[in-house]
């Protein structure tokens, strides 16, 4: 196990993995261009964009209240908040894949990583495209910094793969699938085609990788590698349950001229209507489709613990819980 970011030379050149050269051979020949292979001359409404994907917090119900410049403004602005997530992600994806380039202990899996930097890199050009005809770029959630943070900073390449590969992308894939299905811009649907295919192929990658290198460890290794898979899942399953995750959606809307506090009185009045809250469906389709499944099957995750955190997702009464307390915090 590698405990420090000490470059790791492969001299032997022979192939020793052939899936990871085939996903590698995939990742030339699937190569496309963010300038060219997709038509930025499409007319988009940041507004329908921004109801497509914004949550519960943007229903109808909610939004037919305010005027319809307020209501689409905060469409708009809740529509790029998300996809910046998205790209701060994409960029956390570029310095991870760029940094195992010289961690990883095999030719084919340095090339597979180069593949995926460049990936990124492309991912990071259309989002950042995408996001200027929806508004501006937000910062990071704190939570997300958090977690990316913890990604990039930790010294073992398995735990860079896991942290990345699997938790990361495996939520990066369900959101983008999520947001497929709903999206009725065609440029974004075609862009989310393209970028799929790209994460599809870097989940794939760790997968392989972690499989055949986790069974080799150390038990203190071993240990240490599930103690941080288990962390890093928990840090991910309590994401906007806390009133700094969803400061930002405040912004957003001081910015559109709606009053958080009003609205949040609104998501509260709403609920107790019949109309739950339901911001991090997303969130339970990553964990049951792709997380946890993958951490069992690696042996990183024990079936008991893996209930523990399915039984624990967020829920409606969580979200509004935290929003509850933001309520609190902003009238203060």
């Amino acid at each position: 196990m590698l405990t420090n970011k000490e470059a790791v030379w492969c001299w032997d050149y022979s192939l020793t993995d052939p899936k990871i050269a085939s996903l590698y051979e995939k990742s030339i020949h699937g190569q496309w261009r963010a300038a060219e292979s997709l038509d930025w001359s499409q007319a988009i409404d940041p507004a329908q964009v921004g109801r497509g994907i914004g949550g519960g917090m943007l229903s109808p119900g909610l939004t037919d209240r305010l005027s319809t410049q307020q209501r689409d403004s905060l469409m708009a602005g809740m529509g790029a908040l998300t996809f910046s997530q998205l790209l701060h992600g994409e960029q956390g994806a570029l310095m991870v894949s760029a940094d195992l380039v010289r961690l990883l202990p095999s030719a084919e899996m340095k090339q597979a990583a180069a593949s995926q930097a460049n990936d990124e890199a492309r991912h990071l050009d259309v989002f950042t495209r995408y996001i200027g005809r929806m508004g501006e770029i937000h910062p990071p959630s704190a939570s997300l910094r958090r977690v990316l943070e913890k990604i990039v900073a930790h010294p073992m390449w398995l735990a860079q793969l896991v942290g990345m590969q699997i938790v990361v992308e495996g939520m990066a894939l369900a959101t983008f699938l999520d947001m497929r299905k709903a999206a009725a811009c065609p440029l974004l649907h075609a862009m989310l085609d393209l970028v799929i295919k790209d994460e599809a192929r870097h989940h794939a990658f760790g997968k392989i990788a972690l499989r055949d290198h986790v069974g080799m460890l150390e038990s203190d290794d071993r240990q240490a590698l599930q103690a941080f898979a288990l962390d890093l899942v928990r840090i991910f399953r309590d994401w906007g349950t806390e009133p700094e995750d969803m400061i930002a959606s405040a912004y957003v809307m001081v910015g559109a001229g709606v009053d958080p506090t009003d609205m949040i009185a609104a998501v509260r009045q709403s609920a107790l209507a019949g109309h739950p809250l339901d911001l991090s469906r997303g969130m339970r389709y990553a964990f049951m489709a792709f997380i946890l499944p993958d951490l069992e099957q690696l042996g990183l995750i024990s079936p008991g613990e893996a209930q523990a955190i399915r039984t624990t997702l967020p829920s409606s009464e969580n979200e509004l819980d935290a929003l509850d307390r933001l309520r609190e915090e902003l009238v203060r």
